[in-house]
């Protein structure tokens, strides 16, 4: 247990880090940064509404 918290502690030093490194980094996308959210949103809805209607949803 003591080994598997250790790796878990050091994979979230690991990836906290290099999420770190990312954010300090200028966006080079030209001002479209908003519009790539939005279609994101947009995808992220249109696959968990499927996800609801195929497992969820109760059969008529």
């Amino acid at each position: 247990m003591k080994r598997m918290l250790t790796a878990f502690e050091s994979l979230f030093i690991y990836f906290g880090t290099a999420t770190l490194a990312l954010a300090e980094e200028k966006p080079a996308g030209g001002g479209y940064e908003a519009t790539a959210y939005v279609w994101f949103a947009l995808i992220g809805f249109i696959i968990l509404w499927g996800v609801y209607d195929s497992f969820f949803r109760p059969m008529d």
